[in-house]
């Protein structure tokens, strides 16, 4: 616990050094931008729910400091909180070097690797590579080459904390074709729908959805209050990738008991966490196997980003 916090202290300096030294000045913001701004922010102030995780408390708190005060949200990517609770900033020299020289770099990392600078990318002039998409492509490597399996083996792909919604992107852009289900809090969805529709990505949440959509391979966002409302025969899932980067592992016990109520059959699995979390022992949760994943290729690493942390990948 001690560890792990101060690990997010030394990172939340480092991060803010950063910004401070590629700050990206913005063009004047348009008319259109600061009505679906203030909206946004209108959005993010008045969405009123509990907390169980106080760590996570405490970013949204930081997240509606932000909405109150209307900080230009096309630089959202070097708002404080941002960086210190999803990693973003630099660009990991060990996780690069293993995309650019797996097997797989002409014919997808070079392509994936391509810079997306909406948000405030710390990818300027200067850097050829965003750290975030690094990192996310890192453990999609990893996950690849240790199982022996590819993104478009599955019919739909379930993802537990989605970020600002650049997972999503890039598997979208490797080819994924079906259903992307995010999970997480109402605030960070109305993030990802945000980033994602400015990529040229359609968000749907699940009141919105129709045949047409499922039939065509559509990106659905749901939180804990939709939860119920998930049919999964509906989504045509058929065999599905969990994905979870640091995010299941920092829930509850109880909320990840919820949350498997409704998804307990998945063929496959690219899991990111930290031994312990707000007094979970994550690692012995996951090596007692409470995700049943249906996989004959099913292990836990130790992370080659995160000192101390592991993968769990099927």
């Amino acid at each position: 616990m001690i560890k792990n916090y101060f690990r997010k202290i030394k990172h939340f300096f480092v991060y803010n050094s950063i910004v401070k030294e590629f700050d990206k000045r913005l063009m004047s913001i348009s008319q259109e931008e600061k009505k679906m701004q203030d909206d946004f922010f209108k959005k993010i102030i008045n969405i009123h729910h509990d907390f169980s995780s106080p760590t996570w408390g405490r970013f949204v708190s930081r997240f509606k400091y932000h909405a109150k005060r209307r900080f230009d949200l096309r630089n959202f990517l070097r708002w404080d909180f941002i960086g210190w609770s999803m990693f973003v900033g630099s660009v990991n020299e060990n996780c690069l070097n293993l995309l650019l020289k797996d097997g797989y770099y002409d014919t997808l990392w070079s392509k994936l690797l391509k810079k997306e600078e909406f948000g405030g990318s710390f990818a300027d002039n200067s850097c050829d590579y965003d750290g975030n998409t690094v990192n996310h492509l890192h453990q999609f490597c990893l996950w690849m080459s240790n199982t022996g399996k590819k993104i478009t083996d599955f019919d739909c792909i379930i993802e537990v904390g989605g970020g600002y919604g650049n997972f999503c992107r890039l598997v979208r852009k490797a080819g994924f074709s079906g259903n992307y289900l995010i999970y997480d809090l109402p605030e960070f969805l109305e993030l990802q729908k945000y980033y994602l529709s400015h990529v040229g990505l359609d968000v749907k949440s699940l009141k919105d959805l129709s045949e047409t959509d499922i039939n065509h391979g559509v990106n659905i966002l749901f939180s804990k209050s939709n939860l119920i409302d998930v049919e999964l025969n509906k989504f045509k899932c058929g065999k599905i990738l969990l994905v979870a980067s640091w995010s299941l592992s920092e829930m509850p016990l109880s909320e990840r008991e919820e949350f498997l109520r409704v998804f307990n059959n998945f063929s496959g699995c690219l899991i990111g966490f930290q031994p312990l979390f707000d007094n979970v022992d994550n690692l012995n949760y996951f090596k007692s196997d409470k995700l049943m994943i249906e996989s004959s290729s099913k292990m836990i690493i130790e992370s080659d980003f995160l000192a101390g942390d592991y993968y769990y990948f099927g």
